[in-house]
């Protein structure tokens, strides 16, 4: 959550254009307004709404950058855990019988 007090907080528009600076990447604003409705890997961006406008903060940016980061390899490790054990362990017994 948002603390107002401690956070920098920067509009909807400026917030676009601080994810590009960070990920190098440009950023159309619907992508980053479906990041706060929908989220990604089930974090959504936190921001405070004042009437119409959207505020959010550095720091609420940067936390969903590394929770979506965090939660994209938790989810990649949890699809290839067993399967790639498998694999490893089924090259690993061939590796034997061809005495290598």
């Amino acid at each position: 959550m948002i603390n107002s007090f401690d956070e920098t907080i920067i509009s909807f528009d400026d917030a676009v254009n601080h994810i590009g600076k960070i990920t190098g990447r440009t950023r159309n604003k619907n992508v980053v307004r479906r990041w706060i409705t929908k989220g990604v890997y089930g974090v959504s961006l936190e921001v405070i709404r004042v009437g119409r406008e959207i505020y959010t903060s550095h720091e609420a940016i940067n936390r969903f950058l590394n929770e979506t980061a965090q939660s994209k390899l938790k989810k990649k490790a949890e699809t290839r855990g067993p399967a790639a054990s498998l694999k490893k362990a089924q090259i690993e017994s061939q590796a034997r019988r061809l005495g290598i």
